[in-house]
């Protein structure tokens, strides 16, 4: 019995030593905000618009590490820290929405992804943009869009980001600025989206809020995904019953769950390199002088991509929401060493004004997962 004792001594100096590695493997970063929604309330229109700071909290045991912000809009730009974020220790992240030119009601999403275990963090900031006070006062719509008398703040809901599992929510005001009451409804619905209408039933001069709730493991695919449901709007007056109905979009990326891996787990990846981070066509009155437009034509441009990468680059999803930019090109695996090339194309003859959109990238690479390239055509 006392020549077992140094092996028992042993296997439990052992056990120790196990549990101990597996009580460090388990520590991660977690993050938190002091607050997720801020309203900027009435703000006027100005070059320098208005910003915000949020504060940031690493609630976990491991350093935290961001490694990006995705505005839902290019008028929302925000600042982080490059350094990690030690556990317990605070961090602001600033965001300043650029209001010339964009008067009326907003509200922007905007997700940090970071090697935190609940990444992504979704933040929102919301307000209403008047006219400069030294230039004569223009209507503002609080309601710009319209179904009949139904009038509504948005037609489109756009989410930044999202993972596999995750549930969307937001919401859409809406007023009944007619004189008898409409009764709503939505078509069919794609699967995992719920919408409550509160009121189903609104009185003239009255408010309301459309509420939206979608399970991403419905979409059923990685990168940029654009849902839709028909929304329908019946009043009736003395002289006839009239139904009006509309599409309600909603749009986000869906990111790989690559994107939340902790720091060592990203020693092989890939690293995408974009020939350009502008695509620009230049000027409409160019583009439709030569002879491509009068043919009918596509003016087109290249985008190449190449991964420099020691990890196969998988390109989820390349796409416009501007019908009017075309992106052609199938390759969604690009290995280590080697490219591809999409062609952007317009179609000169159909740019009434100028473009300035975005192309959305969308891929398996964790440092950036979605790849924002401008695409532009001037006056």
């Amino acid at each position: 019995m006392i020549k077992m004792q140094p092996i028992a001594a042993f296997i439990l100096s052992a056990l120790i030593s196990i549990a101990t590695l597996q009580g460090q493997t388990r520590k991660t970063a977690e993050i938190s905000a002091d607050l997720l929604l801020y309203d900027f309330g009435t703000i006027a229109e100005s070059e320098e618009g208005a910003a915000h700071t949020f504060s940031i909290r690493n609630t976990g045991t491991a350093p935290l590490l961001i490694n990006n912000i995705y505005a839902s809009c290019g008028c929302a730009r925000p600042e982080w820290p490059k350094t990690p974020v030690e556990p317990g220790a605070t961090a602001e992240i600033k965001i300043n929405y650029h209001s010339k030119g964009r008067l009326g009601p907003f509200r922007k999403s905007l997700s940090i992804t970071s090697n935190a275990g609940n990444s992504p963090l979704t933040l929102y900031i919301k307000g209403n943009v008047t006219p400069k006070p030294d230039e004569p006062a223009l209507p503002i719509l609080v309601y710009p869009y319209s179904l009949g008398c139904l009038k509504l703040e948005s037609m489109t809901i756009a989410h930044s980001s999202a993972y596999p599992g995750d549930t969307i929510r937001d919401t859409i005001r809406f007023m009944n600025d007619g004189l008898s009451p409409i009764k709503l409804r939505t078509g069919k619905l794609p699967a995992g989206l719920s919408v409550n209408l509160a009121p189903s039933t609104i009185l003239p001069g009255a408010n309301g809020e459309i509420t939206l709730s979608m399970r991403t493991d419905e979409i059923g695919q990685l990168g940029r995904a654009s849902i839709s449901f028909p929304l329908l709007a019946e009043s009736d007056s003395a002289k006839k019953r009239t139904v009006v109905e509309s599409l309600i979009l909603i749009r986000t990326n869906i990111l790989d769950n690559y994107a939340r891996l902790s720091l060592p787990g990203r020693t092989q990846k890939p690293q995408p390199q974009y020939s350009s981070s502008h695509i620009s066509f230049g000027r409409i009155s160019d583009q439709r002088s030569g002879s491509p437009s009068k043919s009918g034509k596509k003016s087109t441009l290249p985008l190449k991509i190449t991964n420099s990468g020691t990890a196969a680059l998988l390109i989820y999803s390349i796409s416009c929401d501007n019908p009017l930019v075309e992106i052609s090109g199938n390759k969604r695996e690009i290995s280590p060493g080697s490219s591809a090339e999409y062609k952007i194309s317009i179609r000169p003859k159909n740019i009434t004004s100028e473009i300035s959109d975005d192309i959305y990238v969308v891929s398996n690479f964790p440092d950036e997962p979605v790849k924002l390239i401008k695409v532009t055509v001037e006056k």
